[in-house]
């Protein structure tokens, strides 16, 4: 697929896996909608995308708000022309047994991983189907894809983005429209550093985000005939 010029929006582009995938697009001729919560951490992305040439503008967002969501459809295209490939990256997690987790835990991890998926999606895909081409990444988790202790509500959010993109790829194709489920496991990203010193895993272990963006281009880089349902990557050691 040829970027050159093509609107990208990425949510949850401040960080981790999002932040990663934003910077090894800055040379492809993509334009760039960068969204996440820190408006900061968007800021300092965007100088360091228009450093390497590329072209980025920053769009603080909650992706659990329909309202900010729709602005951000808005806006975005408003700035970077129609958006022709939607990477849904903002997610997070909050591990415990589930006789520990805190309601407000549970409904953070509903409304960001999934309803934000949702909402994120719904916004953006309205605006391809009249175009009938797009691309939609939506990025899971091998927790999506298996159930994990200590992760029962992060699994919960995580399975349902995963029968929504399958469920979406049966809706859009009709329309020229791909949907990819993107499960990579085992990533080092901050989602970790608010976990206490006890249940630290041993992150030298992990998927390094720079590697699992490369499974994104990979996917990015296929002819637009080209269907990957889903994509599973993981680190080992």
């Amino acid at each position: 697929m040829d970027l050159m010029g093509v609107g990208v929006l990425i949510t949850g582009a401040g960080k981790g896996l999002g932040r990663a995938t934003a910077i090894k697009l800055a040379g492809s001729g993509a334009r760039l909608a960068l969204a996440a919560r820190s408006e900061e951490d968007l800021r300092t992305l965007a100088e360091e995308i228009r450093g390497l040439g590329g072209e980025a503008h920053p769009f603080p967002v909650d992706v659990g708000d329909v309202e900010s969501v729709t602005k951000l459809a808005k806006d975005a295209e408003a700035a970077c022309g129609p958006i022709g490939v939607l990477i849904n990256s903002a997610g997070l997690g909050r591990y415990n047994p589930l006789e520990l987790l805190t309601p407000g835990e549970i409904h953070e991890m509903v409304d960001t991983n999934l309803k934000g998926t949702i909402f994120t999606t719904q916004a953006i895909y309205q605006r391809m189907r009249p175009r009938a081409r797009g691309l939609i990444i939506n990025v899971l988790s091998t927790a999506g894809r298996e159930g994990k202790a200590k992760e029962t509500a992060y699994c919960a959010s995580k399975w349902g983005v995963m029968g929504f993109s399958k469920a979406l790829a049966l809706e859009a194709r009709k329309y020229g429209i791909r949907v990819t489920a993107f499960c990579p496991g085992g990533m080092d990203t901050p989602f970790w550093d608010h976990e206490p010193s006890e249940r630290q895993p041993n992150r030298d272990r992990f998927l390094d985000p720079k590697t699992a963006a490369e499974g994104i281009l990979q996917i990015l880089s296929l002819p637009e005939n080209v269907e990957v349902p889903e994509y599973a990557v993981r680190g080992v050691g």
